[in-house]
């Protein structure tokens, strides 16, 4: 059986001091990856997004100050964020793979579906609206008059895999994809 690779790719750079008359020169880095449509991967960032796109593969994604962009993925997928929205295109008829699972703590999720999609969507928000496009969506509120924790729960199509979608502050939407 052959081995796994595994490869890194970093950065560091300078400190940022501060002193007496200010601090040192800011500095940024960014990558822009190639890999096989098939792959695992791992992502992670302190100060910047991550965007996938046509990857199949088992996803772990994480940043702290930036947003998650999913296109025409695949897999057993999980995104994490803390400062940043999360935005997934879905393709084809179903989610192929154990399931697609994004969280954000300050800021809002949003997953654009084809009309003849499959999977059953699971959104929870404590501090913003649950919305979908499609007819079906089941969405419960804690408290009256709108506020607390909100729950969106949908069948897309037939069901199956499970997406689950979020946010401590911000809304979550199943939008449907007009391209």
């Amino acid at each position: 059986m052959p081995h796994a690779r595994t490869t890194s790719v970093r950065a560091t750079g300078p400190r940022q001091e501060s002193g007496l008359f200010g601090s040192s020169p800011c500095w940024s880095v960014s990558y822009e990856l190639f890999v096989p449509s098939r792959q695992d991967l791992s992502l992670r960032s302190v100060n910047g997004g991550i965007h996938v796109q046509d990857v199949r593969g088992a996803m772990n994604l994480d940043t702290v100050n930036g947003g998650i962009d999913l296109a025409r993925v695949s897999g057993h997928v999980e995104g994490k964020t803390v400062n940043g929205g999360v935005h997934v295109r879905l393709f084809g008829k179903k989610w192929e793979g154990a399931e697609l699972s994004v969280h954000t703590v300050n800021g809002g999720v949003t997953i654009e579906s084809p009309d003849a999609y499959n999977a059953s969507v699971s959104a929870q928000t404590v501090n913003g609206g649950a919305s979908s496009d499609f007819p079906g969506a089941t969405i419960t509120k804690s408290l009256p008059f709108g506020l607390g924790p909100k729950t969106l729960e949908q069948k897309l199509g037939e069901g199956g895999a499970p997406i689950h979608l979020e946010t401590v502050n911000g809304g979550v939407k199943v939008q449907r994809r007009t391209v």
